[in-house]
């Protein structure tokens, strides 16, 4: 887990310089940038979660499981529906920010994949 932890905020920090310097070491662009990276990744989990649960369910719904959605497949299906509204909003973003938050979202994102 240590060398988990030190990875991924070595890449952290890789990332964050590499914006600083891109952007032409504008730290509100690079603060923009960064917030909506963090969101958009974050929004992503939330899709594979509830795409795996959606998943499940319809795998192998005769699986006993400890513990029940409340809002069962229609709660899940509603939550994606806002994710991928969310991811539209984040992408829409650049459009009115600019071409260097696109550039920047897009060398962020290529950062945090590799």
């Amino acid at each position: 887990p240590a060398a988990a932890i030190a990875a991924g905020a070595a890449a952290a920090a890789a990332a964050a310089l590499s914006l600083y310097f891109a952007m032409g070491r504008d730290t509100d662009k690079l603060t923009d940038v960064a917030i909506a990276m963090c969101l958009l990744f974050t929004v992503i989990s939330y899709v594979v979660q509830f795409c795996c649960f959606l998943w499940l369910h319809h795998a192998k719904p005769d699986v006993r499981r400890s513990f029940r959605s409340p809002c069962g497949v229609a709660g899940a299906a509603i939550g994606l529906a806002f994710c991928l509204l969310t991811i539209a909003a984040i992408v829409y973003l650049p459009v009115r920010q600019g071409r260097n938050y696109f550039l920047g979202l897009c060398l962020a994102t290529a950062t945090m994949a590799v």
